[in-house]
């Protein structure tokens, strides 16, 4: 017999960047973290090689969540 969960699975979200285009990645940032999906969302954002910028300025919500990684890992 199948059972199921009633609980809602989360979804996460990976953005890489190489830390250009700035408006454009707060735009796609903002319409994640807006969807109105009741589960939990996360927004992971990897900068290549780019320093990171904290977008402490965006507006996180409960059941929303915002990680900033830097990688330095070379290419190939």
């Amino acid at each position: 017999m199948l059972q199921f969960e009633s609980r809602i699975p989360s979804v996460s979200v990976v953005i890489a960047t190489n830390g250009k285009r700035m408006q454009s990645l707060r735009t796609a940032v903002t319409a994640i973290l807006d969807q109105q999906y009741p589960g939990p969302v996360e927004v992971v954002i990897v900068y290549d090689r780019a320093t990171p910028d904290p977008l402490s300025d965006i507006e996180i919500s409960e059941n929303r969540s915002l990680r900033i990684i830097e990688s330095h890992v070379p290419a190939g």
